[in-house]
C-alpha cells in the first residue's frame, strides 16, 4: 500500500511538473509575440520620420565605422530599442555574447535585440544608400569595399528581429522556460503601378518590365496588356516590351480585364488589395537627409510673392536645421522662425527686377549650392541659364475644402499654398535645373527637354509641386531623394504629349501623385507610378479613375520599386525555437 501510495504522489507530481511547464512554455511563447509586437510598432513610428532604420540599429547614430568590418566607439545603445518602460535594462544573453532590451512584464519579461540584414550586398546597386552621419566613416553600399558590410547602417528598411520571452522571473539564467522568436520585419513587395481606385487601361496601353505588377484598390478596366512582347504600342522607339516576364495584376474590384501579351502573367479580381500609401507633399520624408558639413543636398523652395519669383534655400548651418527630416513636416518660409520655417534663407527675389525678368530664376550650377548655409544669388541682368518661368502670376486659390483626406496643407484655409501661378521647368544648357529637391508653391508645367541620362551621375533631381504636375516634355529623372521620389504630385499629374520619354535611367525610383493620373497618346515612363487617388480637386485631370492610360501610353518597370505598398515594418518571415 506504501507504495503504491508513493507511486501515486509521484505520478502525480510529475503531472503537475509537466502541466506547469506547459503552462510556462505558452506564457513565455505570449511575452515574446507581445516583445515582437511592441518592437515592430517600434520599427513603424522610427520609419514615419526616418527614410530607413538606421536608428534601431545605432539609436545615437555615434558609432565609429571607419575600419568596418570592426567597430569603434560608440556602440553601447547598438541593436538596442529605446523603450522607456519601467524597469527596463540592458542584460547579455546567456550563451550569445550579445546584448538584448529586457523588458518585465507580467511575471515574466521579453528581451528584445535588432541586426541588419546585410543589404549592402543585397541591395540592388540602383539602390541609393541614405547615409546617415557618414561623417563618422558610416558610408553604405556601393561605398564599401567590396565584400564588406556596414551591420549599424540599412538601407532597405528590413532589419532581423530576435525576441526572446522568459517566464517567470526576469533572469534570463534562471527562468523556466525560454521562447525565441526570430522575426525579418521591412516592407511589403511593391508593385510597379499601386493605385488608389480604378486603373483604365485603354487603346494599347501597357504595362512591363520585370517590376510590373499592379495593385489597385478598385477595378482593372480596358483592353490593356501587361508583361508580354505582344504588347504593342508605345513610343516609336518603344513599341513593345523588351521580353516576356511574369506580372500580376490584383484588383479590389470585380473586374481585372488586363491580357498577359504573350507571357503568362494574371489579372485577378476580387483581391484584398492594400491602399496605397499616403501622398503628402508636405511629409518630412520628402525632405534631404541631414548635414552639418561637406557636400549638402541642395533643398529649393521656389514661389511668387510681390510680384516677383522667389527662392529660399534650407540653411544646414543654422541651428536645429541640420536634418530637415527631423521636422514634423516641411515648413514654408513664411512661418514662424521658431519652427523649421526659420531653416529657409532667402538667395532670390526678382521683385525688384523690370519687365520679364521679374517672372525668371536664372543660376548656374557652382560649389556653392551643396555649402551648408548657401549664399545669395544674382537676380535682375544674370544671363546665366533659365531654371524657371512664371507663367501666370495670379494667386487665386485653386481649392475649397475639398481635399477629404485633411491636413494636407499646413494652413487653416485649404489650398491656400496651391496656386494658380504655375512654374515652368526650362532646361537650356546640361543640367539647368540645378540638382536638389524643389518644393515648388503653385502647379508645375515641364514644357522642354531635360538633359538625357548621359549626364553626370551626380546631376539629380526631384520636384514637388503642391498643385497639379503638368508634363509635355522628356524628362530624365534620377531623384535626389533617398526615399526614391523623382516627382510629386500634391494635385493630378497628367503626362500626354506625343514620343515622350520619362526615363528614370534604370535607377529605383517613383513618380507619386495625391490626386489623378493621366496618361496617353505615344508616351513611355520607366520607374514606378504611386497614385493615391485621394480627392477630386483640381480638375487637371476630369473623370472617375484613379489611373487613366489611353492611347500608346507605356509603364516601364525594370529597377526594384522603391515605394513598398501596405504598412511599414511589416513582419515577413517568422522562426521560432526554444532556445
Amino acid at each position: 500500500m506504501t507504495l503504491v501510495v508513493a507511486t501515486t504522489l509521484q505520478l502525480g507530481e510529475d503531472e503537475r511538473r509537466s502541466a506547469s511547464l506547459v503552462r510556462h512554455d505558452a506564457r513565455a511563447l505570449a511575452l515574446a509575440e507581445l516583445g515582437v509586437e511592441r518592437s515592430r510598432a517600434y520599427l513603424a513610428a522610427l520609419l514615419a520620420t526616418d527614410v530607413d532604420l538606421d536608428r534601431a540599429l545605432d539609436p545615437m547614430l555615434n558609432t565609429e565605422c571607419i575600419l568596418l568590418p570592426t567597430l569603434g566607439a560608440g556602440q553601447e545603445d547598438d541593436h538596442l530599442p529605446v523603450f522607456t518602460d519601467p524597469g527596463w535594462d540592458e542584460v547579455e544573453l546567456p550563451g550569445t555574447g550579445k546584448s538584448f532590451r529586457l523588458v518585465p512584464h507580467e511575471g515574466g519579461a521579453y528581451l528584445v535585440r535588432f541586426d541588419d540584414n546585410d543589404d549592402d550586398g543585397d541591395s540592388p546597386a540602383s539602390e541609393a544608400a541614405t547615409l546617415s552621419n557618414p561623417g563618422l566613416g558610416c558610408v553604405e553600399g556601393d561605398d564599401l569595399a567590396p565584400g564588406k558590410s556596414n551591420p549599424v547602417r540599412d538601407r532597405d528598411q528590413t532589419v532581423i528581429l530576435t525576441v526572446v520571452g522568459i517566464y517567470p522571473g526576469t533572469d534570463p539564467a534562471t527562468a523556466q522556460a525560454r521562447k525565441v522568436l526570430r522575426v525579418r520585419v521591412g516592407p511589403r513587395p511593391a508593385a510597379g503601378i499601386i493605385a488608389g481606385g480604378t486603373i483604365e487601361m485603354d487603346g494599347a496601353s501597357h504595362v512591363c518590365g520585370a517590376h510590373g505588377d499592379i495593385f489597385a484598390t478598385g477595378d482593372i478596366s480596358g483592353t490593356g496588356c501587361m508583361c508580354g512582347t505582344g504588347c504593342t504600342g508605345g513610343p516609336p522607339a518603344k513599341q513593345a516590351c523588351d521580353a516576356n516576364t511574369t506580372c500580376v495584376a490584383q484588383s479590389g474590384g470585380d473586374v481585372c480585364s488586363a491580357t498577359g501579351g504573350g507571357s503568362s502573367s494574371q489579372c485577378i479580381p476580387g483581391t484584398s488589395v492594400p491602399q496605397p500609401p499616403p501622398v503628402r507633399v508636405w511629409s518630412s520624408l520628402n525632405a534631404p537627409p541631414g548635414c552639418v558639413s561637406g557636400l549638402c543636398t541642395p533643398f529649393y523652395y521656389l514661389r511668387e510673392q510681390s510680384g516677383g519669383a522667389q527662392v529660399f534655400m534650407w540653411n544646414y548651418s543654422k541651428p536645429g536645421c541640420e536634418k530637415p527630416q527631423a521636422c514634423s513636416r516641411i515648413f514654408h518660409p513664411g512661418e514662424a522662425a521658431t519652427t523649421c520655417g526659420g531653416c529657409w534663407k532667402s538667395v532670390y527675389d526678382a521683385s525688384t527686377c523690370t519687365g520679364a525678368k521679374t517672372k525668371e530664376v536664372r543660376k548656374t550650377e557652382d560649389p556653392g549650392l551643396t555649402a551648408p548655409d548657401p549664399a545669395p544669388w544674382t537676380p535682375c541682368g544674370n544671363s546665366a541659364p533659365l531654371i524657371w518661368k512664371t507663367s501666370n502670376p495670379a494667386f487665386a486659390s485653386i481649392v475649397s475644402g475639398c481635399d477629404p483626406s485633411g491636413g494636407l496643407y499646413p494652413e487653416p484655409s485649404p489650398g491656400k499654398w496651391s496656386k494658380d501661378a504655375s512654374f515652368s521647368g526650362s532646361f537650356q544648357s546640361q543640367g539647368a535645373l540645378l540638382p536638389g529637391v524643389w518644393m515648388v508653391e503653385g502647379n508645375v508645367e515641364f514644357l522642354g527637354n531635360s538633359p538625357s541620362c548621359t549626364a553626370p551621375a551626380s546631376w539629380k533631381a526631384s520636384v514637388l509641386a503642391q498643385g497639379y504636375m503638368d508634363i509635355q516634355a522628356e524628362l530624365s529623372l534620377r531623384p535626389a531623394l533617398p526615399t526614391g521620389v523623382a516627382l510629386l504630385a500634391g494635385r493630378d499629374m497628367k503626362v500626354w504629349q506625343g514620343n515622350t520619354f520619362i526615363d528614370t535611367c534604370g535607377e529605383s525610383a517613383a513618380l507619386l501623385v495625391h490626386e489623378q493620373f493621366y496618361m496617353g497618346a505615344n508616351t513611355h515612363l520607366t520607374g514606378q507610378l504611386v497614385v493615391e487617388n485621394a480627392g477630386a480637386c483640381s480638375g487637371f485631370v476630369t473623370g472617375p479613375s484613379g489611373v487613366t492610360l489611353k492611347g500608346n501610353a507605356t509603364i516601364e518597370v525594370t529597377a526594384q520599386p522603391p515605394i513598398s505598398s501596405g504598412r511599414p515594418a511589416s513582419v515577413l518571415e517568422w522562426s521560432e525555437s526554444s532556445y
